[in-house]
């Protein structure tokens, strides 16, 4: 789906960023190019990002958007 939409839209995925609040986002996003952010009110468990990690963890949507818009 993520990539469908790079292609019809015209996205530059290098410097585009999956948001999402499972760490099947963050790989997902991984997969198809993207700099990934975890939304999360908890750290995840030790070990879920060994392979996939974030490249940020906000607690809320608004916080991931200040911390992108400041890259």
């Amino acid at each position: 789906m993520i990539e469908q939409a790079a292609r019809d839209f015209e996205i530059g995925m290098a410097d585009s960023f999956a948001t999402g609040d499972k760490m099947n986002d963050v790989i997902a996003g991984h997969r198809a190019g993207c700099r990934a952010i975890l939304v999360a009110r908890e750290s995840p468990q030790n070990g879920e990002y060994i392979n996939h990690p974030p490249e940020h963890v906000a607690p809320d949507l608004r916080e991931a958007v200040k911390w992108i818009l400041k890259r």
